[in-house]
């Protein structure tokens, strides 16, 4: 879904809770800013990690159900989270869940938030935690110093935040690709 004026963009990717889907979506998003010169490389590279620890949050933890101690659990016995997703996934209630990238790029900033269909989580007593290096949850903390605006919705099952447009980013983009039109695209296309 995609709403377009001279002055602003905005949309709305819907994925199934699919590890790989969610680094397309990601993906698409973080390659056009920058194939418009709306950011940089090191803004390329930010963002991708954000989009990614907090797109996986959503999957893992708000769809899947995967608790901290669940996850902690598995990856102590060597084991692979794309199994333990795998493994949720077969459940169909799991399956059907979605998750929901919206975004609304203006001249100067693009406005992102990622909502799972899941429980949510209590983020004030996460952001408010000391938090240890270990195997995993350092993600919420890391996206934090990324981005601008970070901030949850009450149930925790929404996060959103910001990235400041650039208007002096002039980015190796392929000739071809700086005079493209905008597409409708379908589910995956």
């Amino acid at each position: 879904l995609t709403n377009i004026t001279k002055k602003e963009e905005e949309g709305c990717f819907v994925s199934d809770t699919d590890p790989f889907e969610i680094v397309f979506y990601s993906n698409l998003l973080n390659t056009y800013l920058y194939n418009t010169d709306r950011i940089n490389s090191q803004d390329r590279s930010s963002l991708q990690c954000v989009m990614m620890e907090l797109l996986l949050n959503a999957v893992e933890h708000g769809n899947c159900g995967i608790t901290y101690d669940e996850k902690t659990e598995w990856l102590a016995n060597g084991r692979n989270m794309l199994d333990l997703i795998a493994k949720k996934r077969k459940d169909e209630k799991v399956a059907a869940k979605k998750i929901y990238i919206r975004y609304h790029i203006s001249k100067n900033i693009a406005k992102i938030s990622i909502e799972d269909e899941g429980e949510g989580f209590d983020w004030k007593k996460r952001m408010s935690e000391e938090i240890s290096p270990s195997t995993h949850g350092m993600g919420i903390r890391m996206s934090l110093a990324m981005v601008k605006g970070m901030q949850y919705n009450e149930k925790g099952n929404k996060v959103s935040f910001e990235m400041e447009m650039r208007r002096d980013t002039s980015n190796f983009t392929p000739v071809i690709l700086k005079s493209q039109e905008i597409v409708w695209c379908q589910h995956m296309q």
